[in-house]
């Protein structure tokens, strides 16, 4: 294969047929679809089978996370030689001729990150990435190539040259920020973060998160946070990184609540999201990386 896609599902069965639909559409030669189904509990694999008989599919015995389920299917890519690798949330929607400029830009811009124009599912609330509206510089002579200095990992395509080089995605993170860590490590070998705007993906964001905003994704982004400071930058960055979480997610809850919990106050509350920030720095102090405990988000559910 040429161009990998590698659909990770968890659950949301709709999301992602109509995800898969979509890049049915797609006409480019030497495509591959693979789909990772990390141990869905709503029938995902059969349902995957009996619709698109065609693709392939691993399904995984146990969640391994976006990193873990992405890496598998990654693995998988390299060793048959495909030459880029477009990670593919299942809760997006590809337009017709998507895949064939993300591939087409990525050609042209050599090795590196590179990602579509990314819009929200509800087209009222505008671009998720776009970076005529944010800033970014536009790559020389090209005028639809933008460098970023982050990436997303909704839709990334990333030449297989870059996982040869530094790895694949650390599994500690298991959800939220592994994308970061992974662009951080290429941009230590030279590789750049690049946007086309000659495509377009529609995101339905974080619906395996109940929305942008939840307790999980709260205790996930917290501690890897946390570790990711630690592992590019060290102790002095991790304090300061510990300050400023506190600071954000006190921010979060007066949003949501209209008051903010008093400092002193965040060792004993037991509001969701402050039970999950404290058990997210707890767990990196703990070195407790991986999947989240399963007593955390039932008691962080009720």
């Amino acid at each position: 294969m040429d161009f990998a896609v590698i659909v990770l599902s968890y659950n949301g069965l709709a999301d992602t047929l109509e995800c898969l639909k979509s890049l049915q559409a797609q006409s480019v030669d030497g495509v591959e679809v693979i789909v990772v189904d990390n141990a869905s509990s709503d029938g995902s694999p059969e349902a995957i089978k009996t619709a698109f008989p065609h693709l392939r599919l691993i399904a995984l015995g146990e969640n391994m996370g976006w990193a873990g389920g992405n890496n598998v299917g990654i693995r998988l890519a390299l060793a048959e030689n495909a030459q880029s690798v477009c990670l593919l949330n299942n809760d997006t929607i590809v337009p017709p001729g998507a895949i064939a400029a993300i591939a087409e830009a990525l050609d042209r811009a050599g090795p590196c990150l590179m990602h579509p124009c990314l819009d929200y599912g509800d087209s009222r609330d505008g671009a998720q990435l776009d970076p005529r509206q944010s800033g970014e510089p536009r790559l020389p002579s090209h005028e639809d190539l933008y460098e970023l200095d982050y990436a997303y990992g909704a839709c990334l395509a990333i030449s297989s040259e870059i996982f040869r080089s530094i790895g694949n995605f650390d599994e500690r993170f298991f959800l939220q920020l592994e994308e970061t860590d992974f662009w951080m490590r290429a941009r230590q070998r030279g590789y750049r973060s690049i946007c086309t705007t000659n495509a377009r993906v529609i995101h339905k964001e974080s619906k395996s998160f109940q929305g942008r905003i939840s307790p999980m994704k709260t205790y996930y982004m917290v501690r890897n946070s946390f570790l990711l400071m630690h592992k590019h930058h060290g102790n002095i960055w991790r304090t300061a990184r510990s300050m400023y979480w506190t600071v954000a997610e006190q921010s979060k809850l007066k949003q949501r609540t209209g008051r903010a919990v008093p400092f002193w106050k965040w060792a004993i509350s037991k509001n969701p999201y402050v039970v999950a920030a404290r058990s997210g720095f707890l767990d990196f102090l703990r070195g407790r990386y991986g999947r989240g405990s399963g007593r955390l988000f039932e008691r962080l559910r009720q």
